[in-house]
Parts: C-alpha cells; sequence; structure tokens
C-alpha cells in the first residue's frame, strides 16, 4: 500500500467483539476490543489477542443496543504500544442495515 486508502476512515471509539474463524469457518472463542478508526472498506482495533495474517475474523461492531456484524480478512497485526495488538482489517461482508451501514451511506452522500 502506498500510504493513502481507498475510502476515508473515521477515528472512533467502540466497543469490539472479537470471533477468529478456523481454516473450517468454525467461530473461535471470542475476545472483546475497542474499534480505533473504520471505513467502508475495514477498520482498525486494539485487543489484547494476537491473531495470524490472513485468517478470517467475524466481529460485532457496538453502535446501538445490537451489534453490527462483519465478515472480514486480517490484513496487518502488530504489537501496540500500550500493550496488546493493533489489527488492520478489510470487510469481505457488509451489513446492508444498520447504524454503520447508514452512517456509511450519509458520508457518501447516499439516503440512509
Amino acid at each position: 500500500m502506498n500510504g493513502t486508502r481507498q475510502y476515508e476512515r473515521f477515528r472512533v471509539d467502540m466497543p469490539v467483539t472479537v470471533h477468529p474463524l478456523d481454516d473450517e469457518g468454525q467461530l473461535g472463542a471470542a475476545a472483546v476490543g475497542r474499534v480505533r478508526d473504520i471505513g467502508e472498506a475495514g477498520l482498525s482495533l486494539w485487543c489484547e489477542s494476537e491473531y495470524q495474517v490472513g485468517s478470517g475474523i467475524v466481529l460485532g461492531v457496538g453502535l446501538g443496543e445490537e451489534p453490527t456484524w462483519f465478515l472480514g480478512q486480517i490484513r496487518h497485526a502488530a504489537l501496540a504500544a500500550e500493550g496488546g495488538y493493533v489489527v488492520g482489517v478489510s470487510f469481505l461482508r457488509m451489513p446492508q442495515s444498520g447504524p454503520i451501514a447508514e452512517a456509511i451511506r450519509r458520508t457518501r452522500g447516499e439516503a440512509a
């Protein structure tokens, strides 16, 4: 990557539930973390668990009472200066409804 993103990212601080996927697509044990930024194509999160670059992941991002669920792939993982890990995730499937999908449509100037 050349230092620029295809889509703008927005700095946020919200809870996330992280479920790694094994090679057969089965959900692993849940961990919790914080979303650091989010955009149309992915997000960055902080968590205490280490994840393998290239592996699948299911994320429940907390906006409102019910989380919005995303299917993604881990693109980057590194130790965080404050401890834990910073993980970059690209979305493989975006939700079509809910508060996050509506917020993304508004940033594009589309009707929510």
